[in-house]
């Protein structure tokens, strides 16, 4: 589910040190799979995360749940 690129990678850490983190629990596409994350940087086609014990994450929004998905937009319209 993991999607990884130098970029996008580099892009997530310097966004997190200027970036507000939003923690709640997210869910995949598929509905099963829940985890914890803080939201830093986002985009409406990426969203990085930070794992509880520190762990960078970057996602592609169609990854998420529905609801997640939702989360994001408004998150965006809010900036």
């Amino acid at each position: 589910m993991k999607f990884w690129s130098p970029t996008v990678f580099s892009l997530l850490v310097s966004l997190c040190l200027s970036s507000p983190l939003i923690a709640r629990e997210w869910t995949d596409a598929s509905g099963p799979y829940k985890f914890e994350g803080d939201l830093f940087p986002a985009t409406d086609e990426t969203v990085g995360l930070r794992r509880k014990k520190g762990e960078l994450e970057a996602y592609q929004t169609d990854q998420l749940s529905e609801a997640d998905r939702e989360f994001l937009k408004q998150h965006l319209e809010e900036k």
